[in-house]
């Protein structure tokens, strides 16, 4: 998927979460949480490639960097095997594996459609371009909804992957927006889908709920301003764990709307590249700072 390590940073902060039980009230209980000890193991270096985003399927999996994707066998995860590249211009920010098909998101570009049906390397056989390119694709109900930066939320027909067409857009605009709207206030950044609605990380704003039931006439259905910029998001149940510019939030989405805030991680930046491990790094939200 699309920001790789992002995504996988905020998988292992909301498994760190789920695991101790974190709640609104046992935050504050303490105050903060520390840093577990316990980190995960590297298992295989890489083969030299810078990669922007992966997916992967059984023991199958499709690596893109700059200029090309490679696909590796993951049967011994300590040596996977290189099957064959497939050359792509541009840069690829979002990969997902759809009943036998590649949907690969390009930034400033939109979506390639590739066949995995023809052998270990993908076979490129249809393509969408769309303004403000293709940050993140999620497959919903035989469409790829895409977050397309600049060019807001877009909804593609891929039920002929030699020839998707756009089907809907929720167009990117400065200014507020209310419940209903059918357009957002920034550029579009990620999708997280639940309970038939998908949030993105909106740019600017924070987190917007899109309800796509009726999937040609996509509308905002709720709103979770946030400060800083939204870059990607992730759902753990009623959870929403939103990667910011600073901090990591931490959006209980079970609220009535508007969802609420349960508080924040501080992320390290700058000279600060190591968290330590008694640092205190959850702040549960006051009910002072809504």
């Amino acid at each position: 998927m699309r920001h790789g390590l992002t995504r996988q940073v905020i998988r292992l902060c909301a498994c760190v979460c789920t695991a101790i039980g974190l709640s609104a009230t046992g935050a504050g209980a303490t105050g903060c949480l520390e840093f577990p000890t316990d980190v995960p193991q590297l298992l295989f270096a890489g083969d030299g490639y810078p990669s922007s985003a992966i997916a992967v399927e059984g023991d199958r999996a499709w690596v893109a960097g700059y200029g090309a994707i490679r696909v590796y066998d993951l049967g011994d995860p300590l040596s996977p095997i290189p099957l064959g590249t497939l050359p792509l211009s541009g840069y690829v920010s979002d990969l997902t594996v759809v009943d036998g098909s590649l949907l690969i998101g390009i930034s400033g570009y939109g979506l390639r459609i590739a066949s995995l049906t023809a052998g270990p390397v993908p076979v490129l056989v249809g393509a969408l371009p769309f303004p403000g390119g293709a940050a993140d694709v999620v497959f919903a109900d035989g469409l790829a909804i895409v977050a397309a930066g600049t060019g807001g939320l877009v909804i593609c027909d891929i039920s002929d992957p030699a020839q998707p067409q756009v089907t809907a857009t929720l167009g990117a605009a400065v200014g507020p927006v209310l419940a209903g709207a059918v357009e957002l206030p920034d550029f579009a950044t990620s999708l997280s889908g639940r309970d038939g609605s998908l949030w993105l990380s909106v740019g600017n704003t924070g987190l917007i709920a899109v309800d796509t039931t009726a999937p040609l006439a996509p509308a905002v259905s709720d709103l979770v301003e946030l400060p800083g910029i939204s870059y990607d998001c992730v759902l753990a149940g009623d959870v929403a764990f939103v990667a910011g510019s600073d901090e990591l939030r931490v959006v209980d989405l079970a609220q009535p709307v508007p969802s609420a805030t349960l508080g924040w991680y501080l992320a390290p930046s700058g000279p600060r590249s190591r968290w330590p491990v008694t640092m205190p790094l959850w702040r549960p939200e006051r009910a002072d700072s809504m």
